[in-house]
């Protein structure tokens, strides 16, 4: 992990690193013209020696989606730039402990805790909803089901007009990360996806795909050639 605290990417200081994901480090940092705090989300640059630029059109994907909102339950977008080889999303940054921390803390949430989250969540989309008729499978990502479990996403969706969304229960998708593109690891990557996860998806192949974790919908990508998207995907406007 590159350890990038101190560095400054254009207006953006970085000042202590907040969190970490599958496909970006987060940071506390200052913006210097304005005075003030935000958090820069910076791409992590050994995932453009494996997709290139797929996966910056990802990135910036986000970034567009997240600047579409605009909700007192949604945290702000301000801007996307690129500084040498780092590329990164500055966006409004909330004071407070992360969904981790909070589970470290008091323990497993239970559903109705779950759902308050996500009501909270699915209040600010619901408004832009789109009718959606169509059938749709939902595989939750390893981490997420193991702390908080697929039911707050699978709520949200259900606010979705017309879509009918069914919950695959097939495990892992074998990627865990970068695992799957590391050499020594791809053949028990594929072969674990090849357990339950492929043959499901094989199954209903008109279906829309939605996968919540970032390697889960690479590694559909790649071995099934289906484009799975992000449930943001589908409560966008």
């Amino acid at each position: 992990m590159t350890d990038l605290t101190d560095k400054k990417l254009g207006e953006f200081h970085l000042l202590r690193r907040l969190g970490s994901g599958g496909m970006a480090d987060v940071f506390l940092s200052e913006q210097t013209s304005l005075q003030r705090y935000v958090a820069v989300k910076v791409m992590k640059p050994e995932l453009m020696a494996h997709s290139g630029q797929d996966m910056l059109a990802r990135f910036k994907q986000e970034a567009m989606m997240a600047a579409g909102l605009n909700h007192p339950n949604i945290v702000q977008v301000y801007t996307i730039g690129q500084e040498g080889d780092f590329h990164y999303i500055a966006q409004e940054y909330v004071q407070g402990k992360d969904l981790a921390s909070i589970i470290r803390d008091r323990g497993k949430p239970d559903l109705a805790s779950a759902l308050h989250v996500m009501r909270q969540v699915a209040a600010a989309l619901k408004a832009k909803l789109r009718p959606s008729a169509r059938k749709a499978y939902l595989h939750g990502h390893c981490h997420q089901k193991a702390l908080v479990g697929v039911s707050g996403t699978q709520a949200a969706l259900k606010l979705v007009p017309g879509l009918d969304v069914t919950t695959l229960d097939a495990g892992c998708c074998g990627m865990a990360g970068a695992f799957g593109y590391e050499e020594e690891h791809y053949d028990l990557s594929v072969k674990i996806a090849g357990l339950q996860l492929l043959p499901a998806l094989a199954a209903d192949p008109a279906a829309t795909v939605i996968a919540t974790g970032t390697s889960c919908r690479h590694q559909i990508r790649d071995l099934s050639g289906r484009h799975a998207v992000h449930p943001i995907m589908l409560l966008q406007g």
